[in-house]
Parts: structure tokens; C-alpha cells; sequence
């Protein structure tokens, strides 16, 4: 298959399990008009209201930001060989202008202080505040993605590339180097705690997390990496066969983190501890939604950084 048509598909995916889930809540509440219905977990918001939940978006920023740097830095280190196009500014202001407005939309529901505390981690849940709890609702989810993010790169290089990848040290050291640096400097901020590894509804958390980033929005910004990039022909050294060493260490990795994750929700009651009376479909086809505002943020941040990359990757060594 061509570039093309793998990045089509990479973005059609998540248009296709954000139908499913659709599909899944109308038969949960018994209709297609989901307008009036709360669908969230919370039991009050609506299908509309939790795809424009400002506040939550507002929190997920510098999650998701480590996101992007490990997702780009993944596809630059170990993707297929690429090349940039001509730079663009736009998708990055766009992104920036979400901010902001997420940041205006907050503070006029709940006050500026509130949503600066939201921006710091402090807040899960609306009625909750607890500093550095919300990055510790993502610790291992997104040492998950980024887990993932490497075996899909790698997966795409040898689809499209014919071969399996070398990794480029320069693109490693710039991306996933960053990505790797700011996750554990959000871990030290936030005060790092047994809660991810130990408390029910975080581990719950997480493993939802996991599940909705690594479904929908990694292949939604490798779609967007791979269509804003061009194919670099270059004559490379020869490379291993089988799966590459690093690829092999990201699937351990990410299949540690899915384990634990899945047996620690099972054996706390992680959805027993939820909110009372939440069906697995307001935890789960709701929650895909509750991301609405994330993957229009991490597709611009991808877009962006398409374009402005050092995407020559086929170096090797």
C-alpha cells in the first residue's frame, strides 16, 4: 500500500471506532438522540458537553504534549524514511488558540484560579483537588503510549520501507530524549505516589487512558506525520532481521504496562470504585469522546511538527 492510502486508513480508524462507541451509548440509552441524555460518567453531561469538556482538556495540555514528543520522536526515530515539506506555521497557533480558549471556557465555569489548577494537575475530577493527581492518573498509561508509539513507527517502516528500521540517534536524542526528560520531570513535579500502582480508581483510570490512546489517538497523529511527510529514497546500511532490538524492549514494555493495568483494575474493583452507578459504557464509549478536544490538539501539534522536523531520517548510527 502506499503512504497515502496507510494514512488514510491510520485516520479513518479512529472516525471508526468514535462511530462504534457512538453506536455503543444510543444502545445503552435505548435511542440515536442522545442530545438530552447524559452519557458521561458523572451521570450530568451530555454527548455534547463531554466532547467540549474544557476543563478536563485543560488538564490533559501537558499530558499531552509528552504524548506528541514521544509520538513524533517515535516516527522520526524509528518510521519509515521521511522527508519534510514545506514548513507551516498555522497548525501550531490553531493549537495554541485551543488553549486558549479552553482556558477561557474553564475560567467562566469555575474561575481563573480553578483553571490554572486544572492546567497544574491538581484536579481529576472536578470536585476533587489534590496536587499532581491528575499526572499521576497518567503515569504508566502514558509510558504505555509511548511504548506503543515506537512498535507502530517500526511496524510502518517495515510496511511501507521494506525493511525493518535502524534507529537514527540524532532524531532519538532530540525527541524521544525530550519526551523521556519531561516525563520524568512532570513525575517529580506532580510528587510522585503509590496511587498509580495501588488505588482503584487510578489504575482504572489509566487503563481507560491507555486503551483510548493507543485505539484512537496514535494512529490519528501517525496518520497526520505520515500524509504531512514525503518519502526519502536513500541507500541505507544493511539492517537486522526481525524485529529490532529497541521495537522488541517497547512491545515488553507496553505489554508490562497493559498486564498490570488490566489485573490491578480486576483485582481492586477498578470499576466498582468509579463513579456510583457508571455502566462500562459511560466509563468506556464515553470516555472516547471525553478526548474529543485531545486529538484535535494532538493532530495540530502533529501537523506542525511535520513540517518543521528534521524528518531527513534515514541516517543511521
Amino acid at each position: 500500500m502506499s503512504r497515502r492510502v496507510v494514512a488514510a486508513l491510520l485516520i479513518a480508524l479512529p472516525l471508526a471506532e468514535l462511530a462504534a462507541a457512538f453506536v455503543w451509548l444510543a444502545a445503552a440509552h435505548g435511542g440515536w438522540d442522545l442530545r438530552g441524555v447524559a452519557v458521561h460518567e458523572d451521570g450530568q453531561r451530555t454527548l455534547a458537553a463531554t466532547m467540549l469538556y474544557w476543563r478536563h482538556f485543560l488538564r490533559e495540555v501537558p499530558v499531552l504534549c509528552v504524548v506528541v514528543a514521544g509520538l513524533t520522536g517515535a516516527y522520526a526515530t524509528y518510521g519509515p524514511r521521511s522527508r519534510r515539506r514545506v514548513p507551516r506555521h498555522w497548525p501550531v497557533w490553531l493549537a495554541v488558540l485551543l488553549v486558549v480558549i479552553a482556558f477561557a471556557a474553564a475560567a467562566s465555569e469555575a474561575g481563573p484560579t480553578i483553571a490554572a489548577w486544572d492546567f497544574a494537575q491538581a484536579y481529576t475530577r472536578d470536585d476533587r483537588w489534590e496536587y499532581g493527581s491528575h499526572w499521576r492518573d497518567h503515569l504508566l498509561a502514558t509510558l504505555g503510549i509511548a511504548a506503543a508509539a515506537v512498535v507502530a513507527a517500526t511496524l510502518l517502516a517495515r510496511q511501507l520501507d521494506g525493511t525493518w528500521p535502524l534507529p537514527r540517534r540524532a532524531a532519538r536524542r532530540q525527541w524521544l530524549g525530550g519526551a523521556l526528560l519531561a516525563y520524568a520531570g512532570l513525575t517529580w513535579l506532580c510528587e510522585p505516589s503509590w496511587a498509580p500502582f495501588t488505588d482503584a480508581r487510578c489504575v482504572g483510570h489509566q487503563l481507560r487512558e491507555l486503551v483510548t490512546h493507543v485505539a484512537i489517538t496514535l494512529p490519528l497523529g501517525l496518520g497526520v506525520l505520515l500524509g504531512l511527510t514525503s518519502p526519502l529514497a536513500t541507500t541505507e546500511p544493511p539492517r537486522p532481521l526481525g524485529w529490532p532490538r529497541d521495537a522488541r524492549l517497547a512491545l515488553l514494555v507496553l505489554f508490562a504496562v497493559g498486564l498490570f493495568l488490566g489485573s490491578a483494575a480486576l483485582g481492586l474493583g477498578a470499576a466498582a470504585a468509579a463513579r456510583p452507578g457508571a455502566g462500562l459504557a459511560a466509563l468506556v464509549a464515553a470516555h472516547a469522546f471525553e478526548h474529543t478536544l485531545d486529538y484535535v490538539f494532538v493532530a495540530l501539534l502533529c501537523g506542525w511538527l511535520a513540517t518543521r522536523t528534521a524528518f531527513d531520517n534515514a541516517r543511521a548510527g
